[in-house]
């Protein structure tokens, strides 16, 4: 599949009156396939390209990527102890350098997303809970103090876990896991966000409990250019409840009734036994992936679903298994964060345009 060769570029940034130009990495071509997503894909998956430092800490986990200056933007949650997590950020001008990047702490918080929000002219960090911070530019410093999102989360509501916003051209959406079976979601106009007061009621979108093998977390949406259509992925816990995996669910609008508009795809869409490894093999989990989008706006755009890369979190059957036996718990599994993609194409995707 041919890739074009320019980048998109996306929205300019208004800060103390200077606009600046965003490049993104490059489409894929409008000429690609408008089939819809394939239901269980194969997957290439690259090395281990990002850990902690050693001797610092446990894990990275969690990972958001933004491609904006000339380079890649990562924040993550960096599991410090067990039961300490702080969120983190490293940026180098290609994938394979973000590991010898300087990894600076950004603050509180954890299961990041970043993202440039053209109507407010500001980068948005939304983390667990209702938590969310502001910058004018895109680095480690500089973000408000957190604020409350969204104030109207129903009472019986565990979390927020991994709350995600995604927006069109009038509307505001925040999506949520319960850690119960269910993904829920909210909206509000696009004109107000972010009022913590003016989101609508809060309806099931994916309703599985008590079963948490296919929908647990890690509900990112984004909207495929190639066939115009919104996709989900959700990890699951799988059947024993432990090797993470994800399903994929797809929609034409995020309008409309929230419990009818998504179907799925396929319920083994990023699974261990689809991974095809370039080197030895490192991980039998698929964990938190989030794509690399072709913008960095609230649109959370992607050049096509069957033609996408993903940085996750993967931990080998040995390490997942020496923790469990020391009595770790989740907090003590030492994730690293790999890329993995699907339809065929180069390991690591094509350099974006200056």
């Amino acid at each position: 599949m041919h890739w074009a060769k320019a980048a998109a570029v996306v929205s300019a940034i208004a800060c103390a009156g200077l606009v600046r130009a965003q490049t993104a990495p490059p489409a894929p071509s409008l000429a690609l396939l408008k089939a819809g997503a394939a239901a269980e894909p194969h997957w290439q998956v690259t090395a281990p390209i990002f850990n902690p430092d050693p001797g610092t800490g446990i894990a990275a986990k969690d990972p958001s990527l933004v491609y904006s200056g000339g380079k890649y933007h990562l924040f993550y949650t960096f599991r410090i102890t067990p039961r300490r997590t702080e969120t983190y950020y490293a940026a180098a001008p290609t994938l394979q350098g973000l590991n010898t990047a300087q990894k600076v702490r950004v603050g509180r918080g954890a299961a990041p997303e970043v993202f440039y929000c053209e109507p407010t002219h500001q980068w948005f960090l939304i983390q667990n809970g209702t938590n969310y911070s502001t910058n004018p530019t895109l680095g480690p410093s500089g973000w408000t103090e957190h604020g409350s999102i969204c104030n109207n989360v129903p009472a019986d509501t565990p979390g927020p876990i991994d709350p995600w916003v995604i927006c069109d051209k009038t509307t505001a959406y925040l999506f949520y896991a319960r850690d119960n079976g269910t993904i829920n979601m909210t909206s509000e106009p696009l004109s107000l966000f972010p009022s913590p007061n003016s989101w609508g009621p809060h309806k099931a979108v994916l309703d599985m409990k008590p079963d948490r093998g296919d929908v647990f977390e890690a509900d990112h949406t984004y909207k495929s250019r190639a066939d115009r259509q919104y996709y989900m992925e959700v990890e699951g816990l799988g059947k024993n409840g432990s090797l993470r995996k994800f399903s994929l669910y797809t929609a034409p609008t995020l309008h409309g009734d929230a419990a009818e508009n998504w179907k799925l795809v396929g319920n083994r869409w990023a699974v261990a036994s689809n991974l095809a490894f370039s080197g030895t093999p490192w991980t039998n989990q698929v964990s938190h992936p989030e794509a690399i989008r072709s913008n960095v706006t609230q649109d959370m755009e992607i050049g096509d679903i069957n033609h996408s890369y993903w940085i996750f979190m993967g931990v080998s059957a040995s390490e997942f298994d020496a923790n469990r036996r020391a009595g770790g718990g989740y907090g003590g599994i030492p994730w690293h964060l790999g890329l993995m993609h699907n339809g065929g194409g180069p390991l690591y995707p094509p350099m974006p345009a200056k």
